[in-house]
């Protein structure tokens, strides 16, 4: 039997517009879930990259260092100069003062 025998024509319109709400209600939320999903891919994707990026810096520093270290260690004030300024401000290695003065002081003693 049924819906339609036992309700009036105005509460089967009722209940099939509760119907027609509950399941855009449902859609909307599947949609939501695909949004949310999808965003949370896009997170992932440029966490990652960005990590990524971090990473291949941190390697172009260290490159940069070892190079002017060899220089530094030959006499070259520049290359002095450069590694004073790393260590001051800590890139691509941790700060460390004592070796930042160390440096400069190497680099002013060359001209």
């Amino acid at each position: 039997m049924g819906l339609s025998g036992d309700l009036s024509p105005a509460e089967l319109r009722a209940a099939l517009l509760a119907q027609a709400h509950a399941d855009g209600a449902e859609a909307e939320e599947r949609r939501a879930l695909t949004t949310t999903e999808e965003e949370r891919r896009v997170d992932i994707i440029r966490r990652y990259q960005q990590a990524f990026r971090r990473r291949e810096r941190q390697k172009r520093y260290e490159q940069k260092q070892q190079r002017k270290e060899s220089l530094a260690a030959q006499g070259h004030a520049d290359a002095q100069f450069n590694l004073g300024f790393m260590h001051a401000k800590g890139r691509g290695v941790p700060p460390d003062y004592g070796l930042a003065l160390k440096w400069y002081r190497l680099a002013a003693a060359r001209g």
